[in-house]
């Protein structure tokens, strides 16, 4: 079931442990709040729950929102613990958020989205600066066409997860049939003591769209004078009526009524850019010792749609802590370890004088990737070293592009911290939290030189994501013990885009018939550049590989050899040898699974597999894998004739489906990109080919272009198919010229060429 309330808990913390709490006492508790919160929410006095009548306009929705409310409550009291060796002064915090939807269930379709609940029931954290107990509670009734009501039993959910930290379910929804109305309630009460000027409480996103239809939709929000609120307006959202309590507490209401669903296609689509959406903040107020230096907020007061450097000097702040954090001894030994490459790191530094500053940097990059991304040490469990891609969250990363300035400076390289959102998220004048901020490092000097990591990324490159930023901001940390962000120097920066050209798939097929002209034999050999590479990199290259590349390049035995000499080491180099080899196993199916989804046709007998080329070091940026295999299903008989669909050789294009075709929104693609594909047909002893000049086909505009150029000889068909999209925003106005390579490229999928016999 799609859940509409979206909330996170933001600490600025980075450990939480779990501590066990559940006993029979705990689940005999949860049974009587949760009884108690369905006999309170259930008689909630809001008569357009009770409406049954559908307007004549929403009769053919798939379902219609009858009612949803949500309602968000939070309270707070000072109190003092002794922890440690002191007295400290923290909030416990109460927070009781409650969303309520009655929704008419018109078809199967939403019989089967609305089937079954699934949720946390109980989830308790610890840790120093936080001690957070989260309960969820959940109620469903089902309405019948002659009004009888029946409550789902809530002793039938199914456990998913059952342990000692954390309860996970899922509750089928029974005989929920078209026509029934379902009403049903999701309930987050969370009790936290939390120590003072920790930052957020609750981030809340409510999107004033919906796929359905909505009778009526309205929020509460009502918060204790100590805490502060804030939100912003997205792309003409309505604002809310705004009041105090005789208590001083602040309330927040909106109400809208009968809103058409949203036909619009999510396809490439940027929400925070186009649709209508509330954001909002709930934080602890603050207005002791250091609030200015922090930039905390006061308590009682509503900020609406602040500017955006107010969030950015939140970040700056933040910085500041982590460099504060950085000057310990235990991160700069982190950052001094270079294990293997040691040697090879000490050489550059000492020949750096002697570089290019683009070479310098690049060597920097190199190692400093190696180090983070590939290094290998005895004490490492064998899955954290095949799984360290998996350091792809938005905190990991930028902790990694962070410590490379560090780096940096350690060779005396001036370099700059760019902060900057993604296509994801709202523009950089439109932010309202510090987590929409992205790190990157540019390198200061001439020219712009940009920097971000992942496992198979290359210097002076960006994710599509990082892509046409505009006003990013700059900020020029000064040396290592500077730590007042009020004297960090900032600056604005555009990030550049990359070109069609420079995000490509090239694709090499040389097809004949095997023998008993039942299958198409293929040899393959497929060219990545750009933003295409990083997915197959990940899907097809092997560690071993990888790793052992780049300890050559840093003049270094494979890892396996130097451990398995070394009788310190001898063991772990063995265990690591041995998921080396299962790994290369795997890679036969991992081939196979690539080829299947880019063809979508059933590939078998795959031989000849390989990576040519990785791809991981600028001087040779293009990655490159072959293959051999055999393709089922494009090959039809007539008679003594063969008909072979060499329109489902250039992969599955994009099909815009007909929900798709009716546009209002500009067009925001991940990136420019271009593909080509080059067909090498063999012709089988004693056919004739015909309907190869049908094949040729061109499509082009401003946009991009679908180009289809065929040719015949005595022996072979030669095909080239080529298709771009220029630019990866468009504004609505050239949809229609998308949509004209778009469909054509489709159309193609068509071709057939005929196999005469002679």
């Amino acid at each position: 079931m799609k859940q509409i309330l979206t909330s996170c808990l933001c600490c600025f913390i980075s450990l939480i442990f779990y501590i066990p709490l559940f006993s029979q006492k705990d689940e005999k508790i949860y049974k009587e709040e949760a009884d108690s919160i369905r006999r309170e929410v259930w008689g909630w006095d809001m008569p357009d729950f009770k409406v049954r009548n559908i307007p004549p306009e929403f009769a053919n929705a798939s379902k219609v929102v009858i009612a949803r409310h949500l309602d968000i409550s939070a309270d707070s009291k000072k109190k003092a613990k002794f922890r440690l060796t002191a007295v400290d002064k923290y909030q416990q915090l109460m927070l009781l958020e409650t969303m309520r939807e009655a929704i008419k269930i018109n078809d199967k379709a939403a019989v089967e989205e609305y089937s079954e609940i699934e949720f946390t029931q109980i989830e308790k954290k610890y840790g120093y600066y936080v001690d957070n107990t989260t309960k969820i509670f959940v109620g469903v009734r089902i309405i019948k066409p002659n009004g009888n009501i029946k409550e789902v039993d809530q002793d039938e959910v199914v456990y998913t997860r059952n342990e000692s930290t954390k309860k996970d379910v899922k509750l089928a929804i029974p005989d929920l049939q078209p026509g029934d109305i379902i009403d049903y309630f999701i309930a987050r009460r969370q009790s936290m003591e939390k120590f003072m000027n920790t930052g957020n409480v609750l981030a809340y996103t409510f999107p004033l769209y919906e796929d359905a239809p909505v009778m009526h939709y309205s929020i509460h929000c009502e918060t204790g004078k100590n805490y502060a609120i804030e939100y912003r307006l997205y792309n003409g959202a309505e604002d809310f009526k705004k009041k105090k309590s005789e208590e001083g507490d602040n309330i927040l209401d909106l109400e809208r009524k009968n809103i058409p669903a949203n036909t619009e296609s999510e396809l490439w689509t940027a929400p925070y850019r186009q649709s209508p959406i509330i954001r909002m903040n709930i934080l602890v107020g603050y207005t002791g010792k250091d609030a200015n230096r922090y930039n905390l907020r006061e308590p009682g007061i509503v900020y609406s749609n602040q500017s955006a450097d107010k969030f950015i000097q939140d970040k700056k702040n933040g910085v500041a802590d982590t460099k504060r954090y950085n000057s310990f001894p235990e991160p700069a030994m982190r950052l001094l370890h270079m294990g293997d490459i040691s040697g090879y790191f000490e050489k550059v530094l000492k020949n750096k004088k002697n570089m290019s500053p683009d070479s310098l940097l690049n060597e920097m990059y190199y190692m400093y990737r190696f180090k983070r991304m590939l290094m290998v040490e005895e004490d490492w469990d064998v899955n954290f070293v095949f799984n360290k891609d998996s350091w792809s969250s938005a905190g990991a990363k930028n902790i990694i592009a962070f410590d490379f300035g560090y780096f940096l400076y350690r060779a005396e390289i001036n370099y700059q911290l760019v902060l900057s959102t993604s296509i994801s998220q709202p523009a950089m004048n439109e932010i309202m939290n510090v987590l929409e901020l992205s790190y990157i490092i540019t390198s200061k000097g001439e020219g712009t030189r940009l920097f971000s990591f992942g496992k198979y990324s290359l210097p002076n490159s960006l994710p599509y994501y990082f892509e046409n930023v505009k006003q990013a901001v700059t900020l020029d940390l000064k040396a290592p013990k500077e730590l007042n962000p009020k004297n960090f120097e900032e600056g604005r920066m555009d990030i550049p885009g990359t070109t069609a050209d420079k995000n490509v798939r090239i694709e090499k097929l040389y097809i004949s018939l095997t023998p008993d002209a039942t299958d198409l034999q293929a040899i393959r050999t497929t060219t990545l550049r750009g933003h295409y590479k990083e997915d197959v990199q990940r899907q097809l290259i092997l560690f071993e590989d990888y790793h052992n590349a780049e300890r050559k390049a840093f003049g270094l035995e494979p890892v396996i050899e130097q451990m398995t000499k070394n009788k310190k080491t001898k063991k772990y180099g063995e265990e690591l040898q041995a998921a080396f080899a299962q790994a290369r196993i795997k890679q036969k199916d991992d081939f196979i699974t690539e080829a299947k989804d880019w063809f979508e046709q059933e590939i078998t007998d795959m031989t000849n597999y390989k990576v040519n080329n990785m791809g991981v070091r600028h001087t040779s940026p293009d990655f490159i894998y072959s293959s051999e295999f055999k393709i089922g299903g494009l090959i039809k008989k007539a008679g003594n004739n063969l008909i072979i669909e060499v329109g489902k050789l250039q992969g599955s294009p994009l099909k815009i489906k007909d929900d798709q075709r009716k546009r209002t929104l500009d067009i925001y693609m991940p990136f420019a990109r271009s593909m080509q594909t080059e067909i090498t047909l063999q012709i089988p002893e004693g056919y004739i080919v015909e309907g190869v000049e049908a094949l040729n086909k061109k499509v082009e505009n401003e946009t991009g272009y679908f180009i289809c150029e065929a040719s015949l000889d005595s022996k072979t068909v030669t095909i080239n198919v080529k298709k771009s999209y220029n630019n990866s925003f468009e504004p609505v106005a050239n949809w229609n010229k998308l949509l004209a390579f778009i469909d054509a490229a489709n159309d193609w999928t068509n071709a057939k060429l005929l196999l005469k016999k002679k």
